[in-house]
Parts: structure tokens; C-alpha cells; sequence
């Protein structure tokens, strides 16, 4: 028996637009993963570059079937691509399932590291993986770490906080059963990895956080959705608090999580309903109902952001 013949299979789901630049590099990493036993799906949303030649010409080194390319929905956002991967994942395959952004490098041992880390739960289980990155310039020079999360992985954080960067997650098969079945039905998301976040953790399922990098994050001017290092991006994070962005992104998972409230606890319900009412409220109001709620985030600048955004309606 092979090593493909014993171990799990993992499903990765790569949304690539104009990627040529950088995604060889990306593909590469997969080829090289320790964990030998997975198949690649890449979903392009119409490139016009040499993307899909270069994707073709990886897929040529393997057996066929094993790096599939496939039409993007041709949305124009990396998330709308996400969605659609996952409505299109065979729910019945019981495999595991990865994000894969196409301008990343992923260290060796991802698959391998992340697999291991949800090996405590069974693949029927619903259970998401992520872990931090290590943030580069153009050429992967290191740059730093993305931050380090010390507060538990929760429906109460994952309400006002995503956990680890979509590029960086894995799920079990139970998990990935559930977010394809909710992803044809999503209309939109504010990303797909903060979705899958709240999904996962409002179904009760288990996080796992890996405060171990797994990959190098490549930061440049045409990434969708930049690092949360740095000045520039923390002040990214206060204009999204007062021109009003959060109240949207906050009405989007609502309606979102509404699609999922057939499946979760009466305790998960009340909270949803509860958290809508404070996307309403301002003042006094909300800051009790923020209380109530127990809604956290991550740092003391971002908790005290969240307070003050609570206070002015901006939630």
C-alpha cells in the first residue's frame, strides 16, 4: 500500500485570478507537502494571463484526476470564487478540506501539521483548523508574524472576529459536509473564512488554533485583504469601525448565520437573535447587550474598539 492508500485525503480548494506571477511558486508547495495524499481544485474566475496554462502544466506531473481546473463564478472577489469551490466539493467524499490562496507558499509540513492537530476528533466531527503566517514582502522576505491569539476560539469571538486567515485552514470532513451544504444557499459573505468560522463554531464545532505558522504570507499591492500587522492596517481597522463597515459586515453574517438556525442549540439561536438586536442599538443599550452577549475579541485595543463602536452604534 501507498501512502495515498492509508491516509486521509485532502481536498484543496485554490481560487486563482490573474495569478500568474506567483502562483507556480504556490503550486510548488503543494507538490512538495509531506502529506502526499491530496487532490487539488482550482476554481479561475477568468484570468487573462497565463494562469490556467501554468496550472495545466503542474497538473501534467500527477496522475489525472489529481489537480482538477474547473470555471470560477466569475464574481470578481477570492470569497464569491471560495463559495463556489465549496458549493461545488463533493459532500460525500469524506475528505478533508484546505483554502488555498494562489500567491502564498505553503511550509512542507501544512497539510501534514494541521492533520495531526485535528487528529484528536473523528472526520465525522465538525472541527476547523488555522494557524498564523508568516508575513513577507514581494520576494518572501520575512517581514514578521501575523498576531498571536491568546483568548479562546468561541461563537462569542467569532461574531466580532475572525481567527486565523482562510489560507491557513483546514476542516474535517463533517465540517466541510456542513459549510458545502450552507454555501449554495449564501448569497453573500463578508469572507469565507470568517464564515466559516461562525458556521463551524455556532454548530458547536471545535477550533483549533496552531499559534505555529504554516505557510509564508506574501504581502503585496494586489492583495484583496492585507495582514492585520502593522500601523496601516490597524488604522484600516478603525476607519472600517466609524465610516460604518462593521454595522454592514455585522448585517451580512447575520444573514448568513439565519441560513444555518435550523441546525444550532437554543442557546446559539437566542444569541443570534440577540446580536442582531445590538446591530440596532447604541448607547447604553448596546453596551448591555454587549455585555450580555460576551463578545470578545482578541487584543485589549481591538476589545476596547469594539466597546466604543458597541457605544456609538456602529455595530
Amino acid at each position: 500500500m501507498t501512502e495515498r492508500d492509508t491516509t486521509p485525503t485532502v481536498t484543496i480548494l485554490l481560487a486563482s485570478y490573474n495569478g500568474a506571477q506567483h502562483i507556480t511558486e504556490q503550486l510548488e508547495s503543494i507538490g512538495a507537502q509531506t502529506h502526499e495524499n491530496w487532490r487539488l481544485i482550482v476554481s479561475d474566475d477568468g484570468s487573462t494571463d497565463s494562469t490556467r496554462d501554468l496550472v495545466a502544466q503542474f497538473a501534467a506531473s500527477f496522475p489525472k484526476g489529481q489537480v482538477t481546473l474547473i470555471e470560477g463564478p466569475k464574481r470578481g472577489a477570492s470569497s464569491a470564487n471560495f463559495m463556489s469551490l465549496m458549493n461545488q466539493y463533493n459532500i460525500n467524499s469524506g475528505e478533508y478540506v484546505a483554502f488555498c490562496d494562489q500567491d502564498d507558499v505553503w511550509y512542507v509540513d501544512r497539510l501534514a501539521r494541521g492533520l495531526n492537530m485535528l487528529s484528536p476528533v473523528s472526520p465525522e466531527d465538525i472541527a476547523l483548523y488555522g494557524s498564523r503566517t508568516k508575513i513577507t514582502d514581494e520576494q518572501l522576505n520575512p517581514l514578521g508574524l501575523s498576531p498571536l491569539f491568546e483568548r479562546p476560539q468561541s461563537f462569542a469571538n467569532a461574531l466580532v472576529q475572525n481567527f486565523a486567515g482562510g489560507n491557513t485552514m483546514l476542516m474535517t470532513p463533517g465540517a466541510a459536509d456542513e459549510l458545502a451544504l450552507l454555501a449554495g444557499q449564501t448569497r453573500e459573505v463578508v469572507a469565507h473564512d470568517w464564515w466559516a468560522y461562525l458556521i463551524v463554531s455556532a454548530l458547536g464545532g471545535q477550533i483549533f488554533y496552531d499559534p505555529v505558522p504554516t505557510l509564508f504570507y506574501r504581502q503585496h499591492d494586489a492583495n484583496l485583504i492585507g495582514s492585520n500587522m502593522g500601523f496601516r492596517a490597524q488604522m484600516r481597522r478603525v476607519r472600517g469601525l466609524f465610516d460604518g463597515q462593521y454595522k454592514r459586515w455585522n448585517r451580512t453574517n447575520i444573514t448568513a448565520l439565519r441560513l444555518a438556525v435550523d441546525r444550532v442549540s437554543p442557546d446559539i439561536r437566542a444569541r443570534i437573535d440577540m446580536f442582531e438586536v445590538l446591530n440596532q442599538a447604541s448607547g447604553l443599550s448596546a453596551l448591555r447587550k454587549l455585555s450580555a452577549l460576551g463578545l470578545y475579541r482578541q487584543t485589549n485595543l481591538s476589545q476596547f474598539a469594539l466597546w466604543l463602536g458597541a457605544f456609538l452604534g456602529r455595530l
